[in-house]
């Protein structure tokens, strides 16, 4: 399963019975759109950097190392991504723009954590080879 895969697989689960009808490629689709590179993979690395650029740093900081994670609130999830990439994304989904800026805030601190060790990104190429042997 790629990173992608798994990010869209954490939304609808943090949708709960409101993901329910949601189609998860279409979630995937969304999400490549909204937080992908050109090629639809997504960029653990960069987003990052997106957090950094808008004062989060120690925020993700947090979420990277191996102590509880701080939440992070729908609003400066906004700021980060845009707010009108974040209402088009909830389009998609047929989402109203809060539920979907909610469920991001939530969502995203938990990838990152998954995806992380002792303050650093884990090596995702090795650690998906590891699962497939």
């Amino acid at each position: 399963m790629s990173l992608i895969d798994t990010a869209a697989e954490m939304f609808k689960q943090q949708l709960g019975e409101n993901g329910s009808n949601i189609d998860t490629d279409g979630i995937t689709s969304a999400l490549s759109d909204l937080l992908g590179e050109q090629n639809g993979s997504l960029d653990l690395g960069g987003l990052i950097s997106k957090f950094q650029n808008v004062d989060l740093g120690a925020l993700v900081n947090g979420w990277l190392g191996d102590g509880a994670n701080e939440s992070l609130s729908a609003d400066s999830l906004r700021d980060l991504l845009g707010g009108d990439q974040v209402s088009e994304f909830a389009s998609k989904l047929n989402l109203d723009s809060n539920s979907a800026a909610e469920t991001l805030s939530k969502m995203l601190p938990e990838l990152l954590d998954k995806n992380s060790q002792g303050g650093s990104l884990k090596d995702i190429a090795s650690d998906m080879l590891g699962k497939l042997f």
